[in-house]
């Protein structure tokens, strides 16, 4: 009995294990590398025969240096020297190989924190190789800079190919420093892309032009001149937050097809609110459905009446963000009168002075609407949820009456009132009154 368990034993481990992994094809090899990072890619030429070359032609590619060296131990300088250099010949390694084989890329992405010792001619050096290979999508997120003049910067031709070869749809940016040649090649090479996210990068060109492009973030950038002037036909969704000087002018053109904008109001180096050219600006966006204002001060809008406010005529979801509502609630009013098809109104954190007047009229009293005169002039009669967020202190009940004074006359809107932590404004775990 016992000798014959062990021939079984002893053919069982005579037969060559089956492997499984050859089996599997390209496409389905590659769709599994792509949820790895770049070193672990190349990693997998040890698992089968098969595998030896295949990390050559993997569709995405993720260089990540914050992920290389993630278990790395030593704190003295000189072992993070010699680790990030190992880093260095990696990634070139990876790239030139990787653009002699010939296929496209169809996602690259490169991370490289200035905490691991990253350096921004290393980081241009891989991006220009990895534009070599034509990707469709492009992540860079680049080591942080205090100064703007020390930033990576983007390489100056964005084509590494015969004109309309371009592939790219997607191009994410983060501490990048942007000049003019990036803006024109934006405009003459990148004839399909779609979307384009600037976080943190100091832009120094003036114009931007893009007849393709669909969405477009701007977030936490500066402008380095006192001039920036956006044209994109075919844009539908739009945020804008920079950091400018003090006289920056900043105008969208043509935006014709525009649905979606969030806007906020920047400042200059020193702190100052940026007085500029915020009515035309508005006037440009006149044709979105939903609309956000963070940070507008009243100031920013003429003295004179009447005032040439925009007719928001496809306006049906409003957000003013701490906002400077006036002593009149002239920003409130001006929308309540140009916004026709205004469905929901939401007002956050919103300031306006202590004793505001009212819009006309008298103060509200409890007789019937029908036995006083109207309060405002307003042109919003399908407006039907208006919510106040605000803090605990606020004190917001002139607000609040002239609302109810609105809602007279529309009986399908519904006015909320939710207080919040003063520090922050949660979606959740709110007060609602």
């Amino acid at each position: 009995m016992d000798s014959s368990r062990k021939k079984a034993r002893t053919c069982t481990c005579n037969v060559q294990a089956e492997d499984r992994l050859s089996a599997l094809p390209d496409a389905l090899i590659h769709a599994i590398m792509s949820f790895l990072k770049a070193h672990q890619v190349v990693q997998t030429c040890v698992l089968a025969k098969r595998w030896m070359h295949l990390w050559r032609s993997v569709p995405n590619l993720d260089i990540d240096l914050p992920e290389f060296n993630s278990k790395m131990t030593e704190h003295d300088r000189a072992a993070k020297e010699a680790r990030y250099a190992k880093f260095v010949d990696f990634a070139d390694y990876l790239m030139v190989h990787r653009h002699q084989n010939g296929t496209f890329l169809d996602t690259f992405r490169l991370h490289v924190d200035a905490t691991h010792q990253g350096r921004p001619a290393d980081a241009a050096r891989w991006v220009r190789r990895g534009l070599k290979c034509s990707p469709r999508v492009l992540h860079i997120r680049c080591p942080f800079q205090e100064s703007f003049f020390l930033r990576a910067e983007m390489p100056s031709e964005l084509r590494c190919g015969p004109p309309g070869s371009c592939r790219l749809t997607k191009l994410h940016l983060l501490h990048v420093s942007l000049n003019h040649s990036f803006a024109e090649q934006i405009s003459s090479v990148c004839d399909v892309l779609e979307e384009l996210e600037l976080k943190s990068c100091s832009i120094w060109f003036r114009k931007f032009t893009s007849p393709s492009l669909k969405n477009l973030i701007i977030d936490c950038c500066r402008a380095c001149s006192n001039r920036l002037s956006i044209t994109a036909p075919h844009l539908v969704s739009l945020h804008l937050n920079l950091e400018a000087t003090y006289d920056s002018v900043v105008s969208v053109n043509e935006m014709v097809s525009l649905v979606k904008a969030s806007i906020h109001n920047w400042i200059d180096y020193r702190g100052n609110v940026a007085h500029d050219n915020h009515c035309e600006l508005l006037s440009s966006l006149s044709n979105v459905t939903s609309l956000e204002l963070l940070g507008f001060p009243i100031r920013l809008l003429p003295d004179e009446e009447p005032v040439e406010f925009p007719m928001f005529k496809n306006l049906t979801t409003l957000l003013l963000d701490d906002c400077e509502l006036g002593d009149k609630f002239q920003l409130l009013r001006h929308f309540l009168q140009n916004s026709p098809n205004l469905e929901r109104l939401t007002v956050k954190g919103c300031k306006f002075a202590e004793g505001s007047k009212r819009w006309k009229g008298k103060a509200r009293s409890k007789k019937k609407s029908s036995q006083r005169q109207d309060v405002v002039d307003f042109n919003c009669s399908k407006l039907r949820y208006t919510g106040i967020v605000y803090k605990s202190g606020d004190n917001v009940r002139q607000l609040v009456n002239i609302l109810l004074d609105i809602s007279d006359h529309l009986p399908e809107n519904v006015i909320t009132l939710t207080k919040v932590n003063t520090t922050v404004y949660p979606s959740e775990d709110s007060e609602s009154e």
